[in-house]
């Protein structure tokens, strides 16, 4: 994928394309540049939501959309480290070497893991690792997208119930963000951003981009229609999205257009929040 923060004409967020982009960590990973990069308004490219995967490898991550908990484990019918998995909680992630994989029932699903054995521990924030015993059962989706999975280490058990997230509560968002930017207020739209723009940006670099920005070019949204809400698509890396078509009003130094935007949105921490856009 390709994706940068949201762009809706008065400003690109700073950049989170790491969030959908494949990679050996499926949990989004996004690093504070050392100084503020100043906004741009070029637009960015659509994200590939459902990148293909290569024949030897198919590693499918199981996010429980109320806790964060995932599970992702690969699940290629060739690959040498089928069934080869990794778990990642609040308090820390649960993985290992070639060693560590699961029994799958079947090629094709639902299909049924389980694993009993010794794991590495990294405590979140820690830097050390340390040997556990844990084990893995429960029933997995990979073309749904869904799991039902109980993991247990250190005399605890954490449920992993994955399930594309409802798009029903898009609209409360939809409203907060057409408002704040109708209304030119930056602020109110920080509230609804991804978490990678909240990594990179506290509300007041966030303000200041914004003004400073408009102020150079005089670029306003005066009008948003909401065209098309598309279905929830959920990637193989776990994260959920939702486009929004819209038709929107600008106006800048150059006069007054019309132009069209998709929006997108992702689904973090129990809420959606606005991802990012493209101009079309």
């Amino acid at each position: 994928m390709k994706p940068g923060p949201l762009v809706a004409v008065a400003l690109l967020f700073v950049s989170c394309g790491d969030i959908a982009r494949g990679g050996a960590t499926p949990t989004p990973s996004i690093a504070a540049p050392a100084t503020l990069a100043p906004v741009s308004f070029v637009p960015v490219s659509t994200p590939n939501l459902t990148p293909s995967p290569t024949a030897s490898s198919r590693v499918v991550t199981f996010r429980d959309p109320a806790t964060g908990n995932s599970l992702a484990i690969e699940l290629a019918a060739n690959a040498l480290d089928r069934g080869h998995f990794h778990v990642d909680l609040e308090n820390g992630v649960y993985g290992g070497g070639f060693e560590v994989r699961a029994t799958i029932s079947s090629l094709s699903p639902p299909m049924q893991v389980s694993y009993g054995g010794s794991m590495d521990y990294t405590e979140t924030g820690a830097s050390s690792t340390r040997k556990v015993t844990v084990s893995l059962r429960g029933a997995i989706d990979p073309d749904a997208h869904a799991a039902d999975v109980i993991f247990s280490a250190d005399g605890k058990s954490y449920t992993i119930a994955a399930r594309p997230p409802d798009s029903g509560p898009l609209g409360s968002v939809l409203d907060r963000m057409e408002h704040a930017l109708i209304a030119d207020d930056p602020l109110a739209l920080y509230a609804v951003t991804s978490l990678a723009v909240h990594d990179n940006y506290t509300a007041a670099q966030f303000v200041d981009a914004w003004q400073t920005q408009s102020a150079a070019t005089g670029r306003r949204i005066t009008a948003l229609r909401r065209q098309a809400i598309g279905p929830v698509v959920e990637s193989d890396q776990g994260f959920a999205t939702v486009e929004v078509r819209y038709s929107a009003d600008v106006a800048d130094q150059n006069g007054a257009r019309v132009t069209g935007y998709i929006c997108y949105l992702i689904f973090e921490s129990g809420e959606w929040r606005l991802w990012t856009t493209t101009e079309n």
